[in-house]
């Protein structure tokens, strides 16, 4: 069964704002919780990614070591802040549209077996997208190289048309996987079965769904940046002007750290400014790519009648 693309893309703008109200007692606090920890994390990890970026590529490795633990230790914890809050979001997002429960209080903000089940959700999809994806790579390497050593004329060829053929399956696998967590919240299961049964025969619609939103998304992102980071643009075509040139790649690296670091530091008065816009963005962006898997979900398995 196909998704109605256009009228599923609708719906969901529909849904936001006539349930505006919903939306944001379901989101502002854990998105606040989330800015709360990036502002604890961001500058205590981008300050020794700086200090790595700086150290010379012939230096001892204890010194490359030594700037790298803190660095991933303040990673690891923002890592952890993001797998307890984002099932969270993902959560209060689709209970109210998959099963009709509103949040009872003027925020959502629990871990329960919902929440449980999308983590676990997620990690599943995460190690089945790596490792499909080292073995292709891998596959494709062997198979290449050895037609390469002995015809370099089509050895060369069907590399291109294997690594073509490759990211194919990867974004087929991952439209056939993108309704894993409203699968998971309207089933109370394990998401990953029923969004691959789900999506079954929906995979040309629901990847024109997905497309469309992206181009929906990528024009809010460009926006965004150029509101918080407004260098940001100039600085990535001098990473890309320069080419092979180390030097000039690290030093854009640094400019754009320098950039991030900039943006989280609460005692300047840009960088509130900067944090009150990641907010809202971050917030209509969490609700919207939701409420559109949830949609989308809900358009599939009405017209299938039911999951």
């Amino acid at each position: 069964m196909k998704l109605p693309i256009l009228k599923a893309f609708f719906a969901s703008f529909a849904y936001f704002s006539m349930r505006f109200w919903d939306v944001i007692r379901a989101n502002w606090l854990p998105v606040l919780l989330l800015h709360g920890a990036m502002i604890l994390i961001m500058p205590r990890y981008l300050e020794p990614m700086m200090q790595l970026q700086a150290i010379d590529p012939n230096a001892d490795p204890s010194a490359v070591f030594s700037a790298m633990g803190p660095a991933f230790q303040w990673m690891a914890l923002l890592y952890l802040s993001m797998a307890i809050l984002y099932p969270m979001l993902i959560a209060g997002n689709l209970r109210p549209i998959l099963r009709g429960e509103t949040p009872s209080l003027p925020f959502y903000f629990q871990f329960g077996m919902d929440e449980l089940r999308v983590l676990i959700s997620l990690i599943l999809w995460f190690v089945m997208a790596l490792v499909g994806y080292v073995v292709g790579f891998l596959a494709i390497m062997a198979v290449g190289l050895a037609l390469t050593a002995l015809s370099p004329a089509i050895g060369g060829p069907v590399m291109a048309v294997g690594i073509i053929a490759f990211v194919g399956a990867i974004f087929w696998f991952a439209v056939r996987m993108s309704l894993i967590f409203p699968a998971t919240i309207a089933e109370r299961n394990i998401g990953i079965p029923y969004s691959w049964r789900i999506t079954k025969g929906a995979s040309w619609s629901l990847a024109a769904y997905w497309l469309l939103w992206l181009a929906f998304f990528l024009v809010i992102a460009v926006l965004y940046l150029a509101i918080v980071l407004p260098g940001y643009y100039s600085v990535m075509g001098e990473m890309i002007a320069a080419g092979d040139d180390q030097m000039a790649q690290q030093a854009a690296a640094t400019k754009i750290n320098q950039m991030q670091l900039d943006m989280w530091d609460v005692s300047k008065s840009g960088g509130k400014i900067n944090i009150a816009f990641s907010y809202v963005y971050t917030l209509l962006t969490v609700a919207l790519w939701n409420i559109a898997a949830g949609t989308a979900y809900r358009y599939l398995t009405e017209d299938k009648g039911g999951s």
